[in-house]
């Protein structure tokens, strides 16, 4: 089963400390996660099951939280919904020659305690080229909702208004924005996550971009889908309710099924 952890929020954030539920209220079933406004989606996700309950108004927290923090929230929802401590992944090797399938585990304890550091520690001061200092903060929710709702830019322009953003400094130069980059990922491993590993298949050194919170709310989203899937199977079995079914431990509701799908007729 893997350890609960609790996020230690900096100033900024709603509470002294935050933990989260495994999916499985009722409620949950509500969530869309079919929906394009992603950073929604995650307040949605964190919002609906912090544990204890936050009252309507706290809602806004979860915005406040830096992105390294929401994306160790929605660990956190996995990691309880299910008893595992390791995210497993599988890239595939970029080389045109290669293109083999490989896997990989993060240990969820390691980013857990990347998600609880980016709360205690806001920002980071950068020398950019040139010996100028500047302070780089970390991006949080309320970024991506301000960046969302900010005219469309794609590319550079993309690029330049989020670092503008994230630094409060003059219109930075490509070597300012190439030396912002790195240290930002160096800074915020969690939202800049990359993989630095060895193809098994043709030996070539990679680093490979990966998009946790994609991830982590793909999981999530198929776990919805089999809490769906056994909510039907057990209305449909007893006649029991939705909010009945979901009121059954999890580990009884899967011995109901595996119990009764031995049976004929069973849908």
């Amino acid at each position: 089963m893997a350890a609960r952890f609790a996020l230690f929020p900096g100033p900024n954030a709603p509470h002294a400390a935050l933990s989260w539920r495994a999916l499985g209220a009722p409620g949950d079933l509500d969530i869309d996660f079919g929906s394009t406004d992603r950073p929604a989606m995650v307040s949605a996700v964190l919002s609906a099951c912090a544990d204890p309950v936050l009252a309507p108004e706290q809602a806004e927290g979860m915005w406040r939280l830096t992105v390294s923090a929401r994306i160790g929230g929605l660990l956190a929802i996995w990691a309880e919904s299910t008893g595992r401590d390791v995210l497993e992944l599988q890239p595939r090797c970029p080389v045109a020659i290669c293109r083999q399938g490989m896997e990989v585990a993060l240990p969820a304890n390691a980013l857990a305690e990347l998600a609880q550091e980016a709360e205690r520690t806001d920002h980071t001061t950068l020398s950019l080229p040139g010996g100028r200092l500047v302070r780089l903060r970390r991006p949080r929710g309320v970024d991506q909702r301000l960046w969302r709702s900010t005219p469309h830019a794609t590319g550079d322009s993309a690029a330049i208004a989020i670092m503008l953003s994230l630094t409060e400094e003059g219109l930075p130069t490509a070597e300012d924005r190439a030396a912002i980059s790195d240290a930002m990922a160096a800074f915020d491993p969690l939202s800049c996550f990359a993989l630095e590993v060895t193809c098994p298949h043709c030996g070539a050194e990679l680093s490979l971009p990966v998009d946790l919170e994609a991830v982590l709310l793909s999981e999530l989203a198929r776990l919805q889908t089999r809490l769906l899937t056994q909510v039907d199977a057990l209305a449909r079995r007893y006649g029991w309710t939705e909010d009945q079914v979901l009121a059954v431990p999890a580990w009884r509701r899967q011995r109901y099924l595996t119990l009764h799908r031995q049976d004929d007729g069973w849908p």
